[in-house]
């Protein structure tokens, strides 16, 4: 359960720094992406989480293959 938190977090806190990015853009959007996730860094009760190279695979990489795979153009490629 602790890794659904973990990752439920991670993705709440890109909607925000992508949310706040259009307001503010003057400032690159990974730079507001790394600050949330410095921010996620000072929650207390994921000080010594570990998150599982397979756990990361499924759960971050495949949609980010699966939607760039999606998306790519044939003649591009």
């Amino acid at each position: 359960m602790a890794v659904f938190y973990a990752v439920l977090l991670l993705v709440l806190a890109t909607i925000v720094a992508n949310t706040v990015y259009p307001y503010f853009p003057i400032i690159p959007q990974a730079f507001y992406q790394i600050f949330a996730g410095a921010l996620l860094s000072l929650v207390p009760l994921y000080h010594h989480f570990v998150l599982e190279p397979e756990v990361f695979m499924l759960l971050i990489i495949a949609p980010l293959m699966f939607y760039d795979g999606r998306n790519a153009n044939a003649k591009e490629l």
